[in-house]
């Protein structure tokens, strides 16, 4: 769930004001009433729960965001779009999002085939940082494009499963990867020297580091683009569909 801020204490005077309220859904809800622990002193019981994480249960934004076909995308954007449909048979709704802007399109389309074609991490390991950063930033576009992009990349299933509910991964190398590209997340590209440190000894490089870094930098477009616009996930998807646990 999300993390918890204490904005101050019972005594706070009403002259001040209380923080702005979230509306949250039902499930929203009932994640904020279960953080309020019995234990917790009559000072830190008024909470405000951080919207960065807590959006995800708030009411939709008002930015309204069109799934762009050839026919009605940005004339920079069209070529791109059928590049994607080529390749993939249907323009996912991702890139038809995307197309809004030609930059973020041609961005993301070019940063993904560059880590597909020059990183030293294999189509499986370069699977393992792209769900365990979507399952990180809680992407639930991503977690469920990724848990079908990496089945076909030849990671096993218990190995999906782990990463989608971001427990620790069987194999000790991509138990490392997924840890070490999460802390990268968490902290902000501020990793502790502990963390290269068991980077390292798993068998991973400078060239790696760097790669993970490239992958945290594509998937931070694609997940922030998706909980800006609230994607709808494809059909081709809907199978392998995932909601962050709180």
């Amino acid at each position: 769930m999300g993390r918890v801020f204490y904005c101050g204490g019972a005594s706070r005077s009403a002259a001040r004001g209380s923080p702005s309220p979230v509306v949250l859904s039902d499930f929203g809800a009932a994640v904020c009433l279960r953080a309020i622990s019995p234990s917790l002193g009559d000072d830190r019981r008024r909470l405000c729960f951080c919207r960065a994480h807590l959006s995800r249960f708030a009411h939709r934004g008002l930015m309204k965001f069109p799934l762009h076909t050839q026919d009605s995308a940005p004339e920079a954007s069209k070529p791109l779009l059928a590049q994607v449909e080529s390749a993939f048979g249907f323009v996912p709704n991702l890139t038809a999002t995307l197309a809004e802007s030609p930059a973020a399109l041609a961005g993301y389309m070019q940063l993904s085939t560059i880590i597909e074609k020059n990183s030293a991490l294999s189509p499986r390991e370069q699977q393992v940082v792209m769900l365990a950063v979507s399952e990180s930033n809680a992407c639930d576009y991503c977690v469920a494009a990724h848990s079908l992009i990496a089945g076909m990349s030849g990671l096993p299933e218990d190995t999906v499963a782990a990463l989608r509910d971001g427990r620790v991964l069987p194999d000790a190398k991509e138990a490392a990867l997924a840890q070490f590209a999460k802390a990268v997340v968490n902290q902000r590209g501020w990793v502790s020297d502990a963390d290269q440190e068991a980077f390292l000894a798993a068998g991973f490089t400078r060239q790696h580091l760097l790669d993970v870094l490239s992958i945290i930098a594509l998937k931070t477009l694609s997940n922030y683009a998706n909980h800006v616009a609230h994607t709808p996930l494809d059909a081709a998807f809907e199978a392998h569909r995932w909601t962050k646990s709180p």
